[in-house]
């Protein structure tokens, strides 16, 4: 297939090419070219800005585009225009977030969270709403028959700049005592981005179209049997000393702040149980949690190498701080 990449070489963009490139695909990347140039230089690229250099595909035909970073229902509608009559098929990359996330079980055939046509600017508010505008623009402009939307949840692993998922293996390799939040059965879910860029390239093979929730493992998994299975994956010498919400509350610590993707907040019961079964018949597969957390931890360590510099959760610092509070309470 010829396949033209829409978005930089940080993070998805990145295992989408390589993944193309795997299979022999003819690839063609399209962005500013300020993230990570030197990755992939033997991809043609044509450097440009999506809101304002479209044009410059104008004359060029591809089997599919692949978009990996609208986030306006505009850019959208500024892309099909100049490539819709020039390609089979367009994958937009959305997000699990322009679901209801309240609801537990979430498929493809639940409702949105609403449309967003008007904002220019990116909230935590509108970010679902955004989303889900960029996905009827795409349909309203070239039919389900011609569109792929695919949904991920918390994407992770290999190059992920967002830390949420490499805290953990980071600090579980760091520290010797780590305080972590009594979970009950609150559950974890996620992709590796490389499970990610293998179904996308395979759903373009196969030609799918239409809505795919995408996110994993394919067993559900307890945030409470994650934690353990990272300390015994990366540091099993790492003491764990579970605190409860009151003791939280007690220290001002908010658990979704402090623990990274630790979500239990009222409105969001839904975003860590979401139904994969439509993806998983269409071939989804997700590796094991361990090579996820070794994968990342490895690019952290060469990447930043300092822990002192997760983007996210409790630094070492206060991490030590809160311990020995904790201690004196027990």
């Amino acid at each position: 297939m010829k396949l033209l990449i829409i978005g930089g070489k940080k993070f998805v963009g990145y295992h989408l090419a390589q993944e193309a490139k795997k299979r022999n695909h003819d690839v063609t990347l399209f962005n500013r070219g300020k993230t990570y140039p030197e990755l992939l230089p033997e991809l043609p690229t044509i450097i440009g800005d999506r809101n304002t250099d479209l044009e410059r595909l104008a004359d060029m035909q591809f089997d599919a585009v692949i978009d990996t970073c609208a986030y306006f229902p505009d850019q959208v509608k500024k892309a099909v225009t100049v490539l819709g009559d020039n390609t089979k098929k367009y994958l937009l990359v959305s997000s699990i977030s322009a679901c209801v996330t309240s609801l537990v079980g979430l498929t493809e055939n639940d409702p949105i969270c609403g449309l967003d046509f008007e904002s220019t600017e990116i909230t935590d508010e509108n970010y679902g709403p955004l989303k889900a505008a960029c996905e009827k623009q795409l349909t309203d402009m070239l039919g389900i028959e011609k569109s792929l939307i695919i949904r991920p949840g918390y994407i992770v692993g290999n190059r992920d700049h967002s830390d949420r998922f490499t805290y953990w293996p980071v600090m579980m390799q760091h520290m010797k005592e780590m305080i972590v939040p009594e979970t009950d059965n609150l559950h974890i879910q996620f992709i590796d981005v490389r499970d990610l860029a293998i179904f996308m390239i395979d759903a373009l093979e196969k030609d799918l179209n239409g809505i795919y929730l995408l996110t994993g493992p394919v067993q559900p998994l307890k945030f409470k049997d994650f934690i353990e299975a990272c300390q015994q994956t990366i540091n099993e010498n790492c003491k764990l000393i579970k605190v409860n919400d009151q003791w939280l509350a007690e220290h001002n610590l908010k658990k979704y702040v402090a623990f990274p993707l630790c979500v239990d907040i009222p409105g969001f019961e839904g975003l860590h149980c979401v139904n994969i079964n439509k993806a998983l018949n269409a071939g989804l597969t997700t590796r094991p949690l361990e090579d996820t957390l070794k994968s990342a931890l490895d690019w952290y360590l060469e990447y930043k190498g300092d822990i002192n510099k997760l983007e996210v959760g409790l630094k070492p610092d206060k991490m030590e701080r809160f311990i020995r509070l904790a201690k004196m309470n027990s």
